[in-house]
């Protein structure tokens, strides 16, 4: 996370017009792995999201990488997601349930504010069980 956060210190955020669509993808997986070790993910992910969902509002980095980040790091803390990316098996049923989401009612509105589908259409394309509490409204 250093050497990510000495990136950021010397470019910036590293979006599509700064690193490419190659760069973009490897500043993912870097994040990826790096908000799990528990020792500062909370401080990093405070400094980092901004800046990624600047760009991602800027149509420079994707919304989906935004989402999933910030949703895997909650998830790695138990806590509820915000955007609805993560999903587990359903022993019994075997079918792909959403996990749990904070703020339910206004997850379509997060997910739209940063160029997502709803979570209903989303679910729909990915064949996912919608979580308790969430109304489909057609996009």
């Amino acid at each position: 996370m250093a050497t990510f956060k000495g990136i950021i210190d010397k470019i910036g955020f590293p979006d599509r017009d700064k690193v490419g669509k190659d760069g973009v993808d490897a500043a993912f997986i870097i994040m990826m792995h790096t908000f799990n070790d528990g020792s500062n993910d909370d401080r990093d992910i405070i400094q980092i999201e901004p800046l990624m969902k600047r760009a991602v509002l800027h149509g420079k980095f994707p919304p989906y990488y935004l989402a999933i980040t910030i949703d895997r790091n909650k998830g790695l803390k138990r806590q509820k997601q915000t955007y609805g990316t993560y999903w587990e098996i359903d022993r019994k049923s075997r079918k792909r349930l959403i996990s749990p989401i904070e703020d339910i009612d206004k997850v379509d509105l997060r997910r739209k504010e940063i160029g997502l589908p709803s979570l209903g259409y989303a679910a729909k394309q990915q064949q996912l069980v919608l979580p308790e509490g969430y109304i489909f409204i057609k996009d």
